[in-house]
């Protein structure tokens, strides 16, 4: 087979923490340990990315599908995609892998894509037609999971392909809701330049300007209202951004 594969350079798409960001471009996260064990060998090639070896063996994918899926119901796809493999992932969508597949997590091969910062194979998905609203079993479309991946360049790029920046997800957030509780500073400008509404609110009834000053995020309480955040705006109960400040501790 030529030279000797390095085990690090490939990960199997196993799922990271609830909001935490996964992969090796996320500031201060380590790179996700791939593992081999149940990959047939479709998928172990889409994840080593050997384009050379899926043309050799179209006869192979012709007899087991192009679709076959491994024990995390994962599809070929989604780990080419996973693992940065472009060339691998083009000749997949070329002989019909199907671009929304779902596995266990209801993740697809995009949101798997963004999930480790592939964005090269972000860009691919999307310029082929991938639907980047749908949403995993915690209610994340794949700008969710870019937010929680710190990525500003994937962010940027979901925007400008049209993604719902309204959606929520099973904890009511929006993306801003998501970026101010994670502290997203830059993220929060991107969405906010893109014309995302500053007033959306969450499962709770509260404004984004109201979560900022729960968490005691002055820089993101100064940003949302230099784009226009009204303070006086009230949750059901009655209570302001102010109160919501005071109320956790942040007075000042």
């Amino acid at each position: 087979m030529g030279q000797k594969l390095n085990r690090k350079c490939w990960v199997s798409c196993s799922g990271s923490t609830p909001g935490q960001p996964c992969g090796a471009a996320a500031a201060g996260t380590s790179t996700p340990e791939p593992q081999q064990q149940g990959l047939g060998r479709l998928h172990r090639v889409a994840a080593r990315g050997h384009p050379a070896w899926l043309r050799r063996w179209c006869w192979w994918i012709e007899i087991w599908g192009i679709d076959r899926r491994d024990r995390k119901n994962q599809t070929p796809l989604h780990l080419a995609s996973a693992n940065g493999h472009t060339e691998v992932a083009r000749f997949l969508v070329k002989h019909g892998s199907q671009l929304d597949a779902a596995d266990n997590l209801r993740r697809t091969p995009l949101m798997k894509a963004v999930q480790f910062h592939q964005e090269d194979c972000v860009a691919f998905l999307l310029e082929h037609g991938v639907n980047p609203n749908l949403t995993d079993t915690d209610g994340h479309t794949a700008l969710h999971l870019a937010i929680q991946a710190h990525n500003k360049n994937l962010v940027g790029l979901l925007l400008r392909h049209y993604v719902d920046h309204r959606a929520k997800n099973k904890e009511g957030f929006t993306p801003l809701a998501l970026a101010i509780s994670e502290g997203q500073e830059g993220i929060v400008e991107i969405l906010l330049k893109a014309g995302v509404d500053v007033h959306a609110r969450d499962q709770h009834q509260r404004t984004p300007l109201m979560i900022a000053a729960s968490v005691g995020q002055l820089n993101l309480v100064q940003v949302l209202l230099s784009y226009g955040a009204n303070i006086s705006h009230e949750d059901p109960d009655g209570n302001t951004a102010e109160d919501y400040a005071d109320l956790h501790g942040y007075w000042r």
